[in-house]
């Protein structure tokens, strides 16, 4: 059981709120982006790994720190790579209340949560980092120009994610001059795609086409953004024939949680600068509102319990 601290709003929520995908129900809690601090632990958790006191950070998915019998199949990574999440059959893929049409687990946009596996799952936090320095804990060569479509949190971590490792540029595509004046002051080159031709309008639909057609041939296009169901008129002879790799899945955030907190330690990356608005729980309401209508130059609302 953990206490939570602080906790955020992701774009994945409106997915459930605005019902795109549409699973939720009356008396659901959201919410996959929180820490806090540990209060009770089951008595199968290693002590030596998670005690009462240890501050932690959770995230949307649980992988179950092992591969059980009748699975079939391992997405994305191989089958027993540490932290690779998994689809097994006859087993629950274990999300905190994401997109998850098997219910998964209750989220963390409340006073306390409940997080399964936790000798595998949380992230034991023992620095002096901050909740913003910790909450979001979710192939480039220096010769690579990067474009991302897409300024908002997800969209800003990439651009972090790309520059840490090593792109030679990296262009910020978005339509909202605040998200774009956020990625310039972090170095990046802001392109405004009502303004600058990027080969297609751009729209959940058309942003994949879009990046398909722009990518240079050898290119590698990779998909972060969620999509839950089917798309029109996919640019299948571009992505053929001019030889594109696609890159999809959400993210194995076990794996990547523990280097990515030690260049959060070291600061080479601040995860805080894309935090607008800090409001009580009990606001939760207002965020959702201003967040999903770009209001106030939201870029990311974190919520204090």
């Amino acid at each position: 059981m953990v206490r939570i601290t602080s906790t955020a709003i992701c774009g994945s929520d409106l997915h459930l709120v605005d019902e795109y995908v549409p699973t939720v129900q009356d008396g659901d809690v959201l919410g996959h982006e929180f820490t806090g601090e540990v209060v009770e632990v089951g008595a199968g958790v290693d002590p030596g790994r998670l005690r009462v006191g240890t501050g932690s950070s959770c995230r949307s998915r649980s992988p179950v720190g092992r591969v059980p019998p009748g699975c079939t199949r391992v997405v994305g990574t191989p089958t027993r790579t540490p932290g690779s999440r998994r689809r097994c059959s006859g087993t629950g893929r274990g999300d905190l209340r994401l997109l998850a049409p098997d219910r998964g687990f209750a989220g963390g946009r409340a006073q306390y949560a409940r997080v399964p596996f936790a000798d595998v799952g949380p992230l034991k936090i023992e620095s002096d980092l901050t909740d913003g320095q910790v909450l979001f804990l979710s192939d480039i060569q220096p010769s690579d120009v990067v474009a991302v479509w897409g300024a908002g949190p997800v969209g800003q971590f990439a651009m972090e994610s790309a520059t840490v490792l090593g792109a030679a540029k990296v262009i910020a595509i978005d339509k909202e001059p605040y998200r774009l004046r956020m990625a310039e002051q972090a170095g990046h080159t802001p392109v405004n795609f009502e303004e600058v031709d990027v080969r297609s309008e751009s729209d959940r639909p058309h942003v994949l086409r879009q990046a398909i057609m722009s990518c240079r041939s050898g290119g590698v296009v990779s998909v972060i953004g969620v999509y839950g169901g089917l798309i029109d008129k996919f640019p299948a002879g571009a992505w053929m024939n001019r030889s594109l790799t696609l890159r999809t899945g959400q993210c194995h955030v076990r794996r990547y949680m523990v280097p990515l907190l030690e260049r959060i330690e070291r600061g080479e990356i601040d995860p805080t600068r894309i935090i607008t608005h800090t409001l009580p729980l009990e606001e939760a309401e207002r965020g959702f509102e201003m967040f999903k209508n770009k209001q106030d130059d939201c870029e990311k609302v974190v919520l204090k319990p």
